[in-house]
């Protein structure tokens, strides 16, 4: 079984710039459906319902931990406040 990714694009994102990078699809959709957040130190959280899935696509796993890439200027750093709300809400 091949598992399908739809295209998916998150509104949170801001455009691409020299500041920012895109994010790879897989990596994208893994956050929308609550597969991944960012932690406190703006690190990847791969769900425990991720690492139990047979089916989750193995390269997610290996963000597990890692430091997100975050832009050279704090003023363009992701809110906090919107990954708390996203690991209470969405995370699973």
């Amino acid at each position: 079984m091949r598992l399908s990714l739809p295209p998916i694009t998150s509104t949170w994102l801001r455009p691409i710039t020299h500041e920012n990078r895109g994010v790879p699809q897989v990596s994208h959709w893994s956050f929308d459906e609550g597969l991944m957040s960012v932690g406190s130190g703006y690190e990847v959280l791969v769900s425990r319902q991720a690492k139990k899935d047979p089916n989750i696509p193995g390269p997610i796993m290996t963000f597990a931990d890692r430091p997100i890439f975050r832009p050279t200027e704090d003023v363009y750093w992701p809110s906090q406040d919107n990954f708390v709300w996203h690991r209470e809400a969405v995370f699973k």
